[in-house]
């Protein structure tokens, strides 16, 4: 598990530039919306 989550940080690596996003799973979540809430937020 992951308990301290970096946000809003740029990783540089063997001249690659990355960064972290995600959301929140739930029993409801749908996984579309989920999925596109991660692509917006990137």
């Amino acid at each position: 598990m992951d308990f301290n989550i970096l946000i809003r940080t740029l990783f540089y690596h063997n001249k690659n530039i990355s960064f972290n996003v995600g959301g929140g799973i739930t029993l409801l979540s749908n996984a579309t919306d989920e999925y596109e809430e991660t692509i917006f937020k990137a």
